[in-house]
């Protein structure tokens, strides 16, 4: 690191609008996580894995896909007609289709740069997968 270099700790975001049941189009912002969204991500991602002799991961938490939910949650904000941001609650994100989180979760992922979600660093990197 440069000694002048100076570290930008406004949050990146994406704007996305989603059309609700009932039709309106409401704009959200997804953020890069915050460090604290990051760690309790990483801490549920890291619960429960076991590891064979080699020290490769042999199974994936039971928590995974509840753990993108809840950092989507961390991470999105919705937009009024004013401007101004409510956060988006857990249960809400719950209640959305899964093709959507998927993708909003994607959005928040890359903004975050969280390593244990590169391909290079993931928990199934190493364990053979092929037949």
């Amino acid at each position: 690191m440069d000694d002048d270099e100076v570290l930008d700790l406004t949050p990146a975001f994406v704007e996305k609008k989603l059309r609700g049941t009932d039709g309106k189009i409401y704009v959200h912002r997804i953020y890069e996580a915050p460090e604290a969204v990051s760690i309790r991500y990483r801490m549920a991602m890291q619960k429960g894995v076991t590891f064979d002799s080699a020290g490769k991961p042999q199974s994936m938490p039971d928590g995974m896909a509840e753990s993108e939910s809840e950092f989507l949650a961390g991470c999105i904000k919705r937009i009024d007609d004013s401007g101004k941001e409510h956060k988006v609650l857990l249960q809400e994100v719950r209640a959305w289709p899964r093709r959507v989180v998927s993708k909003l979760y994607d959005i928040a992922d890359n903004l975050s740069k969280i390593p244990e979600n590169n391909a290079k660093n993931s928990p199934s990197a190493g364990v053979d997968t092929s037949d």
